[in-house]
C-alpha cells in the first residue's frame, strides 16, 4: 500500500545516550515514518545502531544521521559528506530527498554550505533538517549573526522554505546558553504546501534540545502539482435558481421539441410553406419563453427587494418604485407631515449638502443618536504643543512625541511635562493612550556633544511616565514601518531587511526557475516595481546615514536577487552583477531616495549645489487649498464671447515656449509668445499658456473661449487632488475669471487654423519667445537626480579594481541603466565566473587551469583561440572595439 503522507521527528541528542533512545521509542509510539538525529550517541566511533529493524544512514563524521522506520519506505544514500547525509526516499512512486545535518558552531559557515552546493540542492524535492547553529531573525533569534546572514543567503539562492514557527517557542533551551532556534526544517520552495504541520513535541527530550515533529501530505501536493499542470474544470454542484418554475419548464421543453421538428423538415427536405409554418410556430414559442423567463426573473428578484427587511430594503424599494411601501423616515421637515418618501428625501440631502457651500466639512459630522459629535479639528487644536523643546506628530491612531533637554533632568522635565499634558487632553475628549503599547527612545546629539558613535550620553537613562505609569525602555523603537536605534546608526533597520528579502525572494523564485524563465526585461521591472522600493521603503531618511558595514550588508541583500535575474555563478562580484543587469547598487539608490525627499520635501538648504530650490516647484497640502480652488468647475463655452483664443505649448531645438493667439473673427487680434527654461516641461507650457489668456481676460475685461490641444492641462484643473502650487496657481486665475472664459478641448493636428496657428507660433517661442520664469516641476528633480545616480555609480564602478572588474569595463566602460544581458553563457565569458578550467581550480574542483589541448583556460581561450572549439569561434576584437564587439554580439 502506498503512503499518501510521511511523518518524522528531528533533534540533536547532544551525545547522550538517553536523548537518543528517547528519540527511537518517540519514533515507535508515535509511529513515525523517518528519524533525523543531529550530534547522536557514538559508540565505538560509529553512532549507536537503533533497534526494531529501522535502517540507518550516516555522514562521514557521524554527526548527522537519518534513520527510516517504515519498512515500506524504499531508501537510497545519495549524497554523503562530513557534515551532511541526504537520503532519497522512493514512497510509492514518488521521491523525496531528506537530508541531516550538523554544522559545528565554531567552523566556516562558508565551508559547510559549500557542501551542500557540491550536492546540488536545487535538483528535486528536498526535505533539510538539522541543527546549523546560526542566528537569524529568520526564525526567532533577537539578533542576526554572520553565520545567520550566510545561511539566509543560501536559503534564498536555492529555492527554499524555512518551515520553522518561532511563535512556538525555542528548539533549545540551556541553562548555560540560553534559548533558541538552531535547529531548522526547510524545504524545496515548489513543495511547500506540502508541509501540512510542524511543531515542538510536548514530550520529554533528555536533551537540551526539544524534539520538533513535521507533517508532509505527499498525495496533496502531487494532486495540486498535476492539476496545475493538467487544469481539469472542477464539478460543482448543479445550480439552483429560485425563479425556476414549471410553466418555465413546459415551455422551455415543448420550444425544444418544436425546434427539433423544424429543423427534420429542413434536413428531409419537405416543402417550402411546410418548413416556413415550423418555423414560425418555433419562433413564436421561442418569444413566449424569453418573455416568461425575463418576466419570472424580474418577478423573483423584486419579491426579494421588497420583502429584504435589513437595513438596505428602503433602497430596494425605492428602485421598484414601491416607495409608498416603505415611507419610514422617522422625520418631518418644515414640520409638514405630509410630505412623500422622495420629498422628505430631497429636502434633507438639500440641508445636509448645500450646493456651493465650502464650509460643509467643517459644520457637518456625522453623529448616530447618543454618540456625541467628535471634531478632529479640536483634538488637532488640542495637541497644538509644538515649541522649540517639543514636537508632536499624529498618524491613524498613532503619535510620535519629539523632545529636547540639555542634560537629563531637562529632558525628563519638558517630556514629562508634554505626556501629562496629552494625557489630560485626550481625558477630556474621552479618550486614552495605551502606556502598555507606548515605547521610548533616547538618544544623543552629535552636534551638542561631539561624542563618537559608542559613547551615551546618560550615565542613567531617564524616566518617562503617562499618568504615573512608566513607559518601557526599548533599545530600538519601530515606527511606520521604520526601526530606529539609540544611536540613529539604522543597523537595526537594515538588519531587518534579511527577513523581508527571504520573504520577497519567495516569491520571486516562483517565476525564475533553473530550465525556464520569463523574460528578463519583465522580471527586470518588476524588481524595480516591487522588490527594490520595499527595500528602500523610509530610504528618504536613513539612506543618508550609510557607513561601508552597511553598505556591505546591503550589498549582501541586493546579490540574492542579482544572482537569481542573471544566473550567474555566486562568486560573481556584486558590482559586476549590477553593472551586466543595469540595475545600480542599492546603497546609491538609496542616497538618491534621500536626496529627493531633502530637496522635495524638506528644502534642505545644505543641497543648493545640486539643485537650486528656490527655482523648484512644490506641493501644497490639500488641507490648505480653498474648496473652491480644488473643485474648479470649467464651463466648455460662454456666451456672447469677444474673441477665440487658442493656446499651445512646445518644445523644440532644446528650448520650452508657447503660444497665446487671441483672434477676432479670422483676424489675428494679439499673439503672445513665452519662452521658459529648458528645464521645463511641454504640460508647463501648456498650463502656462492658458494662465497667459484668463489674465489677458481679466485684465480687458473680455469674454474669451479657449481652445487647447492638451487633454492633460484640462484634467490638472479640473482635478480634485492637484498638489503642485504651479497648478493651484492657475486653477486662482480661473476662479478670478469666473463668467470670463470659456475652456474647451479640440484635436491637435487636425487642420483647424487656430489651432495650427498656434501650434507654428508656440516652435518660434520656444526659440525666440520673451522670456519668462516659472517653478520647475517635480520631474525635474527625477531627472536631475537619475543624472548624479549614473555618474555616482561609475564613478564607483571605476574603483572596481580586480580582475574581473577590469575584464568587464573592457566590455562594458559605461554604466547604463538600460543594460541587461540576458544569456548566461556570456555572463560567464564577461564575469570569466563559469564553467572554465582556470576558475574551477581556483576552488579545487580541478585540479590544473590548463584545457585539455595544453593551453591556459579562460574564456577568450575557449572562444578564440582553443582548436576543440574551432566550429564556434568568434573573430577576437581590439581592446578599442570591444564595446562594440558586445553591442553585436547581443
Amino acid at each position: 500500500m502506498d503512503l499518501v503522507n510521511l511523518r518524522g521527528i528531528q533533534i540533536n541528542t547532544n551525545h547522550c545516550q538517553t536523548a537518543h533512545v528517547s528519540a527511537l521509542q518517540a519514533a515507535s509510539d508515535f509511529k513515525l515514518d523517518v528519524i533525523t538525529v543531529q550530534d547522536p550517541y557514538i559508540i565505538a566511533g560509529r553512532p549507536m545502531e537503533p533497534a526494531l529493524g529501522y535502517r540507518m544512514y550516516s555522514s562521514k563524521n557521524g554527526k548527522a544521521i537519518v534513520i527510516i522506520c517504515n519498512k515500506n519506505i524504499k531508501p537510497y544514500i545519495k549524497f554523503q559528506s562530513e557534515h551532511i547525509i541526504i537520503v532519497e526516499l522512493h514512497i510509492g512512486n514518488k521521491i523525496l530527498n531528506i537530508s541531516s545535518v550538523y554544522f559545528p558552531p565554531h567552523d566556516n559557515i562558508d565551508n559547510l554550505i559549500n557542501e551542500f552546493l557540491n550536492y546540488g540542492i536545487n535538483r528535486g524535492i528536498n526535505l533539510v533538517t538539522g541543527d546549523f547553529n546560526c542566528r537569524s531573525r529568520l526564525w526567532g533569534y533577537q539578533i542576526e549573526d554572520d553565520r545567520g546572514r550566510s545561511m539566509t543567503h543560501f536559503i534564498s539562492l536555492n529555492n527554499l522554505h524555512t518551515c520553522n514557527i518561532p511563535e512556538l517557542g525555542p528548539s533549545f533551551i540551556s541553562t548555560t546558553f540560553g534559548k533558541g532556534n538552531p535547529d531548522l526544517t526547510l524545504i524545496s520552495s515548489s513543495f511547500q504546501d506540502g508541509i501540512k504541520q510542524w511543531g515542538i513535541l510536548d514530550r520529554l527530550s533528555l536533551s537540551d534540545h526539544n524534539l520538533e515533529e513535521y507533517f508532509v501530505d505527499l498525495l496533496e501536493s502531487v494532486c495540486g502539482a498535476a492539476f496545475k499542470s493538467f487544469k481539469k474544470k472542477p464539478k460543482g454542484k448543479k445550480r439552483g435558481y429560485a425563479f425556476w418554475c414549471d410553466d418555465l419548464r413546459n415551455l422551455r421543453n415543448s420550444t425544444n421539441v418544436l425546434y427539433k421538428k423544424y429543423q427534420g423538415f429542413k434536413r428531409n427536405n419537405s416543402p417550402e410553406d411546410v418548413i416556413q409554418e415550423g418555423g414560425a410556430e418555433y419562433r413564436k414559442s421561442r418569444a413566449q419563453y424569453k418573455r416568461l423567463l425575463l418576466t419570472t426573473k424580474r418577478k423573483a428578484w423584486e419579491d426579494y427587494c421588497g420583502n429584504y427587511t435589513e437595513k438596505f430594503g428602503g433602497i430596494f424599494g425605492m428602485v421598484f418604485n414601491k416607495s409608498n411601501k416603505v415611507n419610514n423616515i422617522l422625520v418631518n421637515p418644515d414640520n409638514d407631515q405630509n410630505l412623500s418618501f422622495k420629498d422628505r428625501i430631497k429636502i434633507l440631502m438639500r440641508h445636509f449638502f448645500p450646493n456651493n457651500d465650502s464650509y460643509i466639512g467643517d459644520i457637518y459630522t456625522p453623529s448616530v443618536e447618543s454618540v456625541e459629535e467628535l471634531n478632529y479639528k479640536e483634538i488637532d487644536l488640542s495637541l497644538e504643543i509644538n515649541s522649540e523643546r517639543v514636537f508632536l506628530q499624529a498618524f491613524a491612531d498613532d503619535f510620535a512625541l519629539v523632545t529636547a533637554g540639555s542634560v537629563r533632568k531637562e529632558l525628563e522635565i519638558n517630556t514629562n511635562e508634554a505626556l501629562e499634558l496629552i494625557h489630560l487632553t485626550l481625558v477630556e475628549l474621552k479618550l486614552e493612550l495605551s502606556v502598555g503599547k507606548c515605547q521610548r527612545l533616547a538618544f544623543r546629539s552629535l552636534a551638542r556633544h561631539q561624542k563618537g558613535k559608542g559613547q551615551n550620553i546618560f550615565k542613567r537613562k531617564p524616566i518617562f511616565k503617562i499618568n504615573g505609569q512608566s513607559i518601557r525602555i526599548g533599545k530600538s523603537l519601530k515606527y511606520l514601518g521604520v526601526l530606529l536605534d539609540s544611536r540613529l546608526t539604522w543597523s537595526s533597520h537594515i538588519l531587518s531587511l534579511h527577513a523581508k528579502v527571504y520573504n520577497l525572494t519567495n516569491n520571486f523564485s516562483r517565476i525564475i526557475k533553473t530550465d525556464w524563465n520569463l523574460d528578463k526585461e519583465l522580471v527586470k521591472i518588476s524588481y524595480l516595481t516591487v522588490i527594490e522600493k520595499a527595500l528602500l521603503y523610509g530610504a528618504g531618511v536613513w539612506g543618508g546615514a550609510l557607513t561601508c558595514e552597511l553598505i556591505k550588508r546591503l550589498h549582501t541583500i541586493h546579490r540574492v536577487f542579482l544572482i537569481k535575474l542573471l544566473r550567474s555563478y555566486r562568486t560573481t562580484a556584486t558590482q559586476a552583477l549590477n553593472v551586466l543587469s543595469g540595475i545600480p547598487p542599492l546603497h546609491i539608490t538609496a542616497k538618491m531616495e534621500y536626496l529627493r525627499f531633502q530637496i522635495w520635501t524638506c528644502r534642505s538648504r545644505g543641497l543648493d549645489a545640486v539643485i537650486d530650490l528656490f527655482k523648484l516647484d512644490k506641493f501644497e497640502k490639500l488641507s490648505e487649498i480653498p474648496l473652491n480652488t480644488r473643485v474648479l468647475e470649467l464651463r466648455d463655452k460662454v456666451q456672447d464671447s469677444h474673441f477665440e483664443v487658442y493656446t499651445d505649448g512646445s518644445k523644440v531645438y532644446g528650448g520650452v515656449g508657447f503660444s497665446v493667439c487671441i483672434l477676432h473673427g479670422e483676424i489675428q487680434h494679439k499673439i503672445i509668445r513665452k519662452k521658459l527654461e529648458p528645464q521645463n516641461t511641454v504640460f508647463q507650457a501648456e498650463l502656462a499658456a492658458l494662465g497667459e489668456a484668463v489674465d489677458w481676460a481679466i485684465e480687458n475685461k473680455k469674454k474669451i473661449n479657449i481652445y487647447t490641444d492638451s487633454r492633460s492641462s484640462i484634467e490638472a484643473l479640473k482635478s480634485y487632488g492637484s498638489r503642485s502650487k504651479f497648478v493651484i496657481s492657475i486653477k486662482n486665475k480661473f476662479c478670478l475669471a469666473e463668467g470670463l472664459v470659456g475652456l474647451a478641448l479640440v484635436k491637435a493636428h487636425v487642420g483647424i487654423p487656430g489651432n495650427e496657428l498656434a501650434d507654428n507660433f508656440a516652435k518660434l517661442a520656444s526659440v525666440e519667445g520673451e522670456g519668462m520664469d516659472i517653478p520647475f516641476p517635480y520631474s525635474f528633480v527625477k531627472f536631475t537626480l537619475k543624472k548624479k545616480l549614473l555618474e555616482d555609480w561609475q564613478i564607483y564602478y571605476g574603483a572596481y579594481e580586480t580582475a574581473s572588474g577590469n575584464r568587464i569595463r573592457g566590455f562594458v566602460p559605461r554604466v547604463d541603466t538600460k543594460t541587461l544581458i540576458k544569456s548566461k553563457y556570456l555572463i560567464y565569458f564577461l564575469t570569466g565566473h563559469g564553467p572554465f578550467p582556470c576558475y574551477l581550480s581556483r576552488f579545487k574542483i580541478l585540479s590544473s587551469p590548463l584545457c585539455e589541448c595544453g593551453l591556459f583556460g579562460d574564456p577568450d581561450h575557449y572562444l578564440f583561440d582553443c582548436l576543440m572549439t574551432r566550429d564556434h569561434h568568434l573573430k577576437k576584437p581590439s581592446c578599442e572595439a570591444k564595446s562594440l564587439w558586445l553591442k553585436n554580439v547581443m
